[in-house]
């Protein structure tokens, strides 16, 4: 079974950037994060700004979960606070830095 869940961040903004942490662009103002699961378990999250539905910025993040801890995750540099946050309110800990 999947279901999801979804959080809007006004406040946060999102942007694109290079491996310098260089903006490639201008950033978006409002953030929308859905957290996606599988059998209970999250196992991706798509980041996108509010005002395009992720027209304009877009990321998709897979997760890597094992034994009720976030091991891993793909497709962003540096995973957004947003998501972990997301995580440990579903009772996922942080065990990336274990």
């Amino acid at each position: 079974m999947t279901h999801t869940i979804r959080r809007e961040y006004p406040e946060v903004s999102i942007g694109t950037i290079d491996g310098y942490g260089r903006n490639l662009g201008p950033r978006s103002r409002g953030t929308v994060v859905e957290l996606f699961f599988r059998d209970g378990v999250p196992w991706m999250a798509e980041v996108s700004d509010a005002k395009t539905g992720g027209d304009d910025h877009y990321a998709h993040v897979g997760l890597s979960v094992e034994n009720g801890s976030l091991v891993g995750y793909d497709g962003v540099f540096d995973i957004p606070e947003q998501i972990l946050e997301m995580l440990e309110e579903v009772g996922i800990r942080n065990g990336l830095y274990d």
